[in-house]
């Protein structure tokens, strides 16, 4: 009996101006990801992650006022201003006749053209979206009764030659309202620049795990997007940043949203957070590993793959028992050295079970180029420089590639813990943290079946989602089979290739008859020794089990608890 599993390669790029492959159903909320062109890509000319450029007036000259209005109930009023404007995602999907969600910053003479009778949602478009300029009289009538200076004075508007302009975004995200740093690629981010939402933080959002917790921790929270959409399935959530800017956008983007379980704190990785204790941890963490960059929403200041490392063993200090952490990581692969093992090492004495899914691998001459694109052009002095900069660390440091994956650990007192590594299936379908859940659980019942006897003994059946592929081919004697070919159509379809014998034993289990008896029937109907295949075929079986294509009849394989 053979299993071979399919190894798919796809990459998390930080590129994501088309929002398209990441649209659909997340969940129990019910996000749709379509909304994601208008919150984090709408209008975008190079990636929304690192290469905003700089368009407002730092938080230092005017702490006091920005993003933070004098008055508490301006929040609500300037909500209740934007829905009265139908300024949402439907809205302006309606304003715009665009079908299924896929706009972009292609579509800009479209908008334009589409938001030319001066009613308020006309004005927003124009104002946040499109971001021309627009005369003062259409603005205050737009937001009335709220005075234009009081979002001047907290830094969302400037006035020049009498037309408005943004200093931030102000941009519609499924029932959120969330301010952004401004694009603006002729200009150079500051080294405090605040990310908006990329390829990065939509992956985190469409793994995360989607179920209630007690407590929750965002870590390196940003504008807040991962806080936000938490919200609603925590009892109380923290968001923390070592940036004050990023501290007080995402104070604001709850406020404005009238989230009222969610408290910013500020502080380096779980320092602000040490006294607490999580059910849930989300960071989608400076994972870049440079020779450090100055930047960080980069590397978080520190070199290599350092920062993650850290997150690894802080966040093993602060789970709850039963608690998940979920990030995005990048690691190195060292010279003579076995990336794998490195990358177990640093979960060893965690106390944690660990499932690592590798996105891709680059070599470091292209890893280097695609970040530096990102904050200097490729085609400057200052390009050339960092290059041989990054390239001497790298070479100095024994670095010969870099692996890109996420990775979910939970905190498990109970027993042996473990690490495993899958190169990451293909995504079909939204709200991945379900089978990131389910995966944890098929592996918890495999640790109860470890001895020969109790595996035996455990009763099977095929995932409902199961799909077998057979292809044959001609021949002279007419039509044979050449693969029988597993699918799962489910949010990780994970794929796999397996023989006639897999087959006979994969159609045979029923959730009645126990592995034992179907795996006898199978050696029987192939005039094969059962003990001969045994060994053999439990290997196999504990694939298809831990891979999801084949369930336990009873016990933990589904979600049964309300509560991480």
């Amino acid at each position: 009996m053979r299993l071979f599993m399919w190894r798919r390669r796809r990459r998390y790029e930080p590129n994501f101006l088309d929002a398209g492959p990441l649209w659909g159903n997340t969940g129990s909320q019910s996000m749709k990801f379509d909304a994601l062109c208008l919150y984090s890509c709408f209008f975008g000319y190079r990636s929304t992650v690192l290469t905003y450029g700089f368009m407002m007036t730092r938080m230092s000259k005017n702490v006091t006022h920005w993003l933070s209005f004098e008055d508490y109930g301006d929040y609500d009023r300037l909500r209740e201003i934007l829905l009265r404007a139908n300024y949402t995602v439907p809205g302006v999907l309606e304003v715009t006749g665009v079908k299924g969600g896929s706009v972009s910053g292609k579509d800009i003479p479209l908008v334009l053209q589409r938001t030319r009778e001066g009613r308020p949602i006309d004005t927003l478009m124009r104002l946040f979206l499109a971001r021309v300029p627009v005369p003062e009289q259409a603005v205050r009538e737009a937001i009335a009764p709220m005075p234009l200076e009081t979002l001047k004075r907290i830094g969302l508007l400037k006035t020049e030659n009498g037309s408005v302009l943004p200093r931030l975004k102000l941009v519609p995200f499924d029932r959120f309202m969330l301010v952004q740093e401004i694009h603006d690629p002729a200009l150079k981010a500051p080294l405090d620049f605040v990310i908006g939402v990329g390829a990065a933080t939509l992956t985190m959002a469409n793994f995360m795990i989607r179920r209630q917790s007690r407590m929750t921790l965002d870590l390196g929270t940003g504008c807040g997007l991962l806080a936000l959409l938490k919200s609603c399935e925590s009892d109380k959530i923290i968001a923390t940043d070592r940036n004050p800017r990023a501290v007080r956008m995402t104070r604001f983007n709850a406020r404005i949203n009238a989230v009222s379980n969610l408290e910013c704190r500020e502080g380096d990785l779980f320092e602000p957070v040490a006294d607490l204790r999580f059910d849930l941890i989300l960071s989608n963490a400076p994972f870049v590993i440079t020779p450090s960059s100055g930047y960080l929403y980069l590397d978080g200041g520190l070199h290599g793959d350092q920062f993650c490392q850290r997150l690894v063993r802080g966040a093993a200090e602060v789970l709850n028992e039963g608690g998940y952490c979920q990030f995005l990581c990048n690691w190195a692969h060292l010279k003579g050295r076995d990336w794998q093992e490195r990358l177990a090492g640093w979960f060893k004495g965690t106390g944690c079970d660990t499932w690592v899914l590798r996105g891709a691998t680059e070599d470091t001459s292209v890893y280097a180029r695609k970040w530096i694109e990102h904050f200097e052009p490729s085609s400057s002095t200052e390009f050339s420089r960092l290059y041989d900069e990054w390239m001497d660390y790298y070479t100095r440091e024994r670095i010969e590639a870099i692996s890109m994956g996420f990775v979910t650990m939970r905190r498990n007192s109970t027993g042996e813990n473990w690490f495993r590594i899958d190169n990451e299936p293909e995504v079909k379908q939204r709200d991945v943290g379900v089978d990131i859940i389910r995966i944890f659980e098929l592996r918890d019942f495999l640790g109860s079946v470890q001895s020969d006897d109790s595996f035996m003994n455990a009763v099977l059946q095929p995932a409902p989602e199961l799909r077998l592929n057979i292809e044959y081919q001609p021949s002279t004697e007419g039509w044979h089979v050449v693969s029988h070919r597993l699918q799962l159509i489910r949010p990780l379809a994970f794929d796999a290739q397996t023989d006639e014998l897999g087959w006979s034993f994969i159609s045979r289990c029923d959730g009645k008859r126990t592995v034992g008896e179907v795996l006898r029937e199978v050696a029987s109907s192939s005039s094969l020794n059962t003990d001969g295949i045994k060994t053999g075929a439990m290997h196999v079986i504990r694939h298809l089990i831990q891979h999801g294509f084949l369930l336990p009849a009873e016990g933990p394989a589904q979600i049964c608890s309300e509560t991480v």
